[in-house]
């Protein structure tokens, strides 16, 4: 709702000029907006996948058989809500969103090394 009530005229603002003023090095910027450009998929405009995508990050804990049971389960249910939805190749999306399970910790030690 938030959104319809701004006025028209207000655009947002590029990936690129938002990385810009990130007060990090260069090299940093530039590592920051390959790993998020390498992930923008449009597999990702779907909130249903969003959704699911958290819920498997946060349950990333290996050791604890339950948590790990649970992240299997939720990653099948993304397999399978894909299977439904998908126009392209439910391998082609499924490697997508393995990439993007990659790069999240690749993004955070960015964050902490700085």
């Amino acid at each position: 709702q938030q959104w319809k009530t701004r006025a028209p005229a207000i655009s947002g603002l590029p990936l690129n000029k938002m990385i810009q003023f990130i007060p990090l090095p260069e090299e940093m910027k530039l590592e920051l907006y390959k790993s998020l450009y390498d992930n923008c998929m449009p597999v990702f405009q779907d909130r249903t996948v969003l959704i699911l995508l958290v819920l498997i990050v946060i349950c990333d804990m290996e050791g604890h058989s339950s948590v790990t049971r649970i992240r299997q389960n939720v990653y099948s249910m993304l397999e399978r809500y894909l299977q439904k939805t998908t126009k392209n190749y439910l391998n082609f999306e499924m490697q997508n969103i393995d990439k993007c399970i990659e790069t999240l910790p690749r993004l955070a030690k960015l964050f902490c090394e700085w």
